[in-house]
């Protein structure tokens, strides 16, 4: 399309439409604040995720680096792990809807009112697309780890504004944060008990788009990313962060408490947006009666969004649980689900698997809510030497 029919196509819509005043909407993934800091949250692993994300004192891979640094003092010998998860969400029925504005620009598509229709379809959403991906590389043993993981986040909504002229486009904002770390942990010999600390170095990219609704390449959620990347980036920041883990080992049980991103830090945006990663508090309990069946238990205290990016306001409490098969236990099962304390996030249900091999493991996790408008999927492999 040329500049001067794009130009024709903003004039109609300018005098044609009239709907209600709604103000500049900037939302970045997993949440949507307006006029106060937004949290940048992230889930980590195929195991955990299978598991309802109850993995504080359960976490007995390379993926305590995450979960909590102490349990690396559980580890057996060399470790190196490599996961990978992703997810493109939409809101419920608003893919059609988007992908009518971005093919139909054509005035008789506004005189029978049905690109009235659509914007108000998608008006009325708090959020209609969302997602991102993630990569990670740990190398672990019992007293040291190696970790680099990438997180890439992103979040549209429509803008819809309303002055002398009205027009509509999309706000499509992303995050992408890269992370450094190295573990140290301290075994207490045969008292069962380690603590673990990372350091890291992070560093965070913000990404703003606004496009017209038909300068969209498609509806595709990695699409979207793409271009939100290749647009530019609008504000930088790097930070060194700071994990620590506390885990306990009595009979066939095991107690474990984390304390992620003791050191907080914000990205501004503008006046109004900035991103925040703040700490996070986790407790976690896990039962382990066989070498065949564990149980675990995580509370998570004042979490802002949930496993999925969904709003929560308070705390939250997992349970999980992982079952092995065949005589090797080369099959493993697990589920589990997840339940706010307080706010009005919905139930979270996981189920995930593992193929158990002489030196590596092959895990893959699943995780969905109880709306179903939001869902995440893991995958990893595990080698132990």
């Amino acid at each position: 399309m040329s500049r001067l029919a794009v130009s024709m196509e903003e004039t109609r819509m300018m005098n044609r439409l009239k709907l209600g005043r709604c103000g500049l909407l900037i939302a970045t993934l997993m949440v949507l604040i307006l006029s106060g800091p937004v949290q940048a949250y992230f889930s980590y692993g195929a195991r955990s995720t299978g598991m309802g994300g109850a993995y504080t004192a359960m976490a007995n891979d390379a993926s305590a680096v995450y979960w909590n640094p102490g349990n690396l003092g559980f580890i057996n010998g060399w470790t190196i792990e490599m996961q990978i998860g992703q997810d493109g969400l939409f809101a419920e029925d608003v893919r059609d809807t988007m992908e009518f504005l971005r093919t139909n620009t054509d005035s008789s598509q506004y005189d029978s009112g049905e690109f009235d229709d659509a914007i108000s379809d998608l008006s009325g959403k708090d959020w209609l697309v969302r997602g991102g991906d993630t990569l990670s590389l740990v190398i672990a043993n019992q007293y040291t780890a190696f970790h680099f993981t990438q997180y890439n986040l992103f979040y549209g909504q429509p803008e819809i504004i309303e002055g002398s002229d009205i027009f509509h486009r999309y706000e499509f904002s992303g995050i992408e944060i890269k992370e450094y770390g190295v573990t140290f942990t301290l075994v207490g010999g045969s008292s069962g008990f380690s603590i673990g600390v990372t350091g890291k170095y992070i560093d965070a990219d913000v990404y703003h788009w606004s496009p017209a609704f038909w300068e969209i390449p498609s509806t595709d959620p990695g699409d979207l990313y793409d271009e939100l990347e290749d647009r530019g980036r609008t504000a930088s920041d790097s930070s060194w962060g700071l994990d620590a883990g506390l885990a306990m080992s009595f009979g066939s049980s095991r107690l474990g408490f984390t304390a992620r991103n003791i050191i907080g830090f914000e990205i501004e945006i503008d006046e109004q947006t900035r991103i925040e990663i703040e700490p996070e508090y986790r407790l976690g309990y896990a039962f382990q009666p066989s070498d065949r069946f564990v149980l675990s238990m995580d509370y998570s205290i004042d979490k802002e969004v949930d496993l999925l990016g969904n709003k929560l306001e308070g705390s939250e409490l997992a349970t999980g649980f992982e079952a092995a098969f065949g005589q090797k236990h080369w099959l493993l099962l697990r589920g589990g689900v997840s339940m706010p304390m307080d706010g009005d996030a919905s139930m979270i249900f996981s189920v995930g698997a593992g193929l158990n091999f002489k030196q590596g493991i092959l895990d893959v996790g699943y995780a969905f809510d109880q709306e179903r408008d939001s869902e995440k999927l893991w995958g990893g492999v595990r080698f132990t030497f």
